[in-house]
């Protein structure tokens, strides 16, 4: 049995969570003496589990789509409408494919939630209600699958890259960083 293990620990909280085999969440409130099934999971989770750092009970799982608990993995939602909303709202939509969620404190212990997917990476100050994606703009980021330079013009490149299209880029002839539309 594969076993993912997460936690949330305060002053007065313990609490421990396992995905099993990648579709069944267990949850043990005793240090791990015994262990409580919550829910299998809407999808295969490809490893993906994150607790929140402020609150027990809100919990994220990913594979092809993210979804979060706010009941301690009794029951789930898609994220942002699932991954075939990206193309309607890139910005505010996460797309498929999740490579890793996690939660971070800010200096000044403000909770936020990372997810990094083929669509980019995204921030969520709300616990996943809202994602915002920060790689539009100015973060020359892609799963390039091949690339090409223009016949006409060695100066465009363009590349195919994972889930993004086709993408085409001026000043390949120059230093630097290319940026690829």
């Amino acid at each position: 049995v594969k076993c993912i293990l997460k936690g949330f620990k305060s002053s007065t909280t313990t609490v421990f969570y396992c995905l099993s085999n990648n579709n069944a969440l267990y949850k043990s409130t005793n240090n791990g003496l015994t262990w409580t099934l919550q829910s299998n999971l809407p999808e295969d989770a490809w490893d993906r589990l994150e607790v929140s750092l402020t609150d027990p009970a809100v919990v994220y799982t990913g594979g092809v789509n993210a979804f979060r608990s706010l009941n301690s993995g009794s029951s789930w939602s898609m994220i942002t409408g699932g991954w075939s909303a990206y193309y309607g709202d890139p910005a505010t939509k996460l797309h498929a494919d999740i490579m890793q969620i996690q939660s971070f404190r800010k200096s000044d212990n403000t909770e936020f939630t990372a997810v990094t997917c083929h669509g980019g990476y995204y921030i969520s100050y709300d616990k996943l209600a809202t994602v915002s994606n920060k790689s539009l703009l100015n973060l020359n980021t892609a799963q390039t699958w091949d690339h090409i330079t223009d016949r006409s013009n060695n100066d465009i490149m363009y590349i195919g890259s994972q889930d993004q299209g086709i993408q085409v880029g001026r000043g390949a002839n120059t230093a630097g960083v290319m940026d690829f539309v």
